[in-house]
């Protein structure tokens, strides 16, 4: 893999020490003439257009915000919790937050309501913006949060709120009344770049949220290295992402990518259906679009996808989990669109390293092909701790760069463990090819091993999708009534197909053709949906408990 050709350092010279990142994501724009173009399209769930906001709009309500943030009581780095789908509301609330110089958080808007006692509690949250579908959940806060003492509701695209629907929630505010409350101008709070600016909250693969918190500076630097040179996000762009933007891969593509230029975007509120999201690209013409790998899959799966015109991409890129080679080379075939895989994660913001359909060394079905400029990686024996540098062999990947998380809150251990001397341990099992090409293996703690033999659960799932009964796989190990441990599939089928012992044995033969024998797993179970969290990833630590 070549070196990258542009350094850590030449980024941060375009990135000023003293920042408070919504003067380049908003004031910027607004001073160079963009101030009557559309920064956010909302969309109802229906994928109707129900609203708009220009960028001057957006930065007075930017400022309304931070200003009734202020006047509550709120202090600089007090946190907010934002339990919000997709709407302008949520960028508003974010960036307000950021911008008087406190901290945003930023949390699924599909947990329950342990999942957002114990995020609050954690990351000691002094206001809750929500929506009114979360009216219980935010009495609830309320009431067992002790550092909470104000809530903020929302309307939603299809959900008026009024003052009789809060009327028996204390300390609670409407939002557009809390807005009127602000001024439309707000000096941004004198931040550094390096100062805390907005924490992720994930949850879902592996237990309980944990709090990832990033930099003011972290936004810009994942724009002007992703954003700029993979992307090549340009201000006449128009983006639509099925991942949230509560998800570090949609954060991307809804807020830093787009606003760092003054391109525009399309929010959908909700998670999205794939026959929807068609009809959306066909109505509204988006030319980046972000999604994952079930999504183009559950894409291709639709008869009639081919009436709904999508010629408006000009780049699609995919996350979540690597793109199976068989989802890229179909989806290019029927609609002519190149899927770039995207490979990232949470504690780094985004993506370091990339697939390009246009490299020399592109391979469908591997994990990166091209380090994201301003980033350096490496592949380190897990016994020894020394860098890999000889072709296929396995070995964690390690990733470097500015964006990689300030801190883990309440979790020092896990926090030195796995970022020690600027590099972050992924806890992801890869190695290089022949081509320094990189392809995934598995999670470190997702490998199974079979009779002392290691097998990723990767490479057998992508096997079984390339047999035409199956839709989805997820494979995991299975201890049986001995103790021991083996591999079980489970198994979505395609309309038409039925579960059946000839089909389990069909399958079987066909991965003897595909795979090493001893990887085929010893048990298939046919389920009608494989848990997944709401980025798409399969939940296998529930499916290991099945």
């Amino acid at each position: 893999m070549a070196e990258q050709s542009i350094s850590q350092d030449e980024i941060l010279a375009n990135i000023s020490m003293d920042l408070n990142v919504t003067t380049e994501l908003l004031d910027k724009h607004v001073s160079r003439g963009l101030a009557d173009k559309v920064a956010y399209y909302q969309l109802n769930n229906g994928g109707e257009l129900v609203g708009s906001i220009r960028y001057r709009e957006l930065f007075e309500n930017v400022s309304r915000f931070g200003t009734a943030l202020k006047k509550l009581g709120l202090r600089e780095e007090e946190r907010v919790l934002i339990v919000m789908p997709d709407t302008i509301e949520a960028i508003t609330a974010f960036l307000g937050t950021i911008r008087m110089g406190g901290i945003a958080a930023l949390i699924n808007f599909k947990l329950t309501r342990d999942d957002y006692l114990y995020a609050a509690n954690l990351i000691r949250a002094r206001v809750l913006v929500t929506d009114v579908s979360h009216i219980d959940i935010a009495a609830e806060l309320l009431q067992k949060v002790r550092s909470m003492w104000k809530v903020i509701i929302a309307p939603a695209p299809d959900e008026k709120v009024t003052y009789e629907t809060i009327k028996n929630l204390r300390d609670a505010s409407l939002f557009n009344e809390f807005l009127s409350e602000g001024s439309p101008t707000l000096e941004p709070a004198d931040t550094h770049r390096d100062d805390p600016a907005f924490i992720l909250l994930t949850s879902g693969t592996t237990g309980k949220p944990k709090a990832v918190v990033h930099k003011h500076g972290d936004i810009l630097y994942i724009a002007d290295t992703l954003g700029k040179y993979i992307i090549n996000m340009r201000e006449d762009d128009i983006v639509f992402s099925t991942s949230k933007f509560f998800f570090a891969y949609g954060f991307g593509y809804i807020l830093a990518f787009p606003l760092r230029v003054g391109a525009s975007v399309i929010l959908y509120p909700d998670l999205i259906r794939p026959e929807l999201a068609l009809k959306v690209i066909d109505n509204y013409k988006p030319t980046v679009f972000a999604s994952s790998p079930a999504f183009y899959r559950a894409m291709l799966l639709i008869p009639d996808a081919d009436k709904y015109n999508l010629s408006s991409i000009r780049c699609a890129s995919s996350a979540g989990e690597v793109l199976p080679a068989t989802v890229y080379e179909q989806f290019y075939k029927r609609f002519g669109i190149k899927i770039f895989n995207c490979y990232g994660s949470t504690e780094a913001l985004h993506c370091f390293i990339v697939t390009r359909p246009d490299s020399k060394k592109f391979k469908p079905g591997s994990a990166a092909d091209t380090i994201v400029p301003g980033y350096e990686i490496k592949i380190v024996d897990p016994q020894t701790g020394e860098e890999i540098k000889e072709p296929n062999k396995q070995g964690l990947l390690y990733v470097k760069g500015y964006s990689n998380a300030l801190l883990i809150m309440r979790d020092y251990e896990k926090f030195t463990e796995t970022f020690g001397f600027g590099w972050w341990n992924s806890g992801d099992i890869v190695y290089r090819d022949e081509d320094g090409v990189i392809w995934f293996v598995a999670r470190a703690d997702d490998m199974i091993k079979q009779g002392g033999i290691w097998i990723s659960p990767y490479e057998v799932e992508n096997a079984l999708l390339q047999h035409p009964a199956v839709k989805e796989a997820a494979v995991v190990g299975y201890k049986d009534s001995e103790g021991l441990m083996h591999a079980k599939a489970f198994i979505v089928l395609k309309p038409g197909y039925q579960p059946s012992e000839e089909l389990i044995n069909d399958i079987k033969e066909f991965l003897r053709n595909k795979i090493a024998h001893y990887k085929v797993p010893h048990y298939f179970e046919f389920v009608n949906e494989l848990p997944k969290t709401t980025t798409g990833k399969i939940l296998r630590r529930l499916l290991r408990n099945y």
